[in-house]
């Protein structure tokens, strides 16, 4: 396995450092979307060849059965998901990323990284006044039943601050 660096600068070894993007999703099958794409992310990045092979994984041992010190509520999520447990959860998972990586090679998808949030027409509108920014947004449906949330580019000859978000001069 390559050796890494979290947040270094470099395209092969950055797989959170600067790319950090917060993205509101819809639950049900957007919310599931989502968690296989971030599953994929140490495919994506080339650290291992399946999900189940990074400890900080859910199919690895972020799901672990212990409640004290757990970071993620698993019983919420199972309901946010509509799945009854979490071994429905995984062995659901388990199958889904299976596929993905057959089908797609875990590619980079930009509604993940690029939307500020993903669901249907209907979520995304609701929630488009929520979200604060700088630059217009618009609702745009990306494929069959997934519309997204973007803001328009910055604008020509200026660059947004990595830090706070505003526009410097270039």
């Amino acid at each position: 396995m390559p050796e890494l660096t979290i947040g270094a600068k470099s395209d092969r070894t950055r797989f959170w450092g600067d790319n950090f993007h917060a993205t509101l999703v819809e639950e049900g099958r957007y919310l599931w979307r989502c968690l296989c794409y971030v599953e994929l992310n140490m495919v994506r990045c080339g650290v291992v060849s399946h999900p189940r092979e990074w400890n900080g994984s859910a199919i690895g041992r972020s799901w672990e059965k212990r409640r004290r010190y757990r970071l993620l509520d698993v019983d919420r999520l199972c309901w946010r998901l509509a799945r009854g447990d979490i071994e429905e959860v995984r062995r659901n998972l388990e199958a889904a990323l299976a596929d993905e990586i057959a089908r797609a090679g875990a590619k980079r998808e930009p509604i993940w990284t690029e939307s500020l949030a993903v669901g249907s027409a209907g979520f995304v509108e609701k929630v488009k006044p929520m979200v604060l920014t700088r630059r217009e947004t618009e609702v745009i449906e990306r494929e069959e039943g997934v519309s997204v949330l973007e803001e328009s580019p910055p604008p020509y000859g200026q660059k947004a601050s990595p830090k706070s978000g505003a526009n410097l001069e270039k």
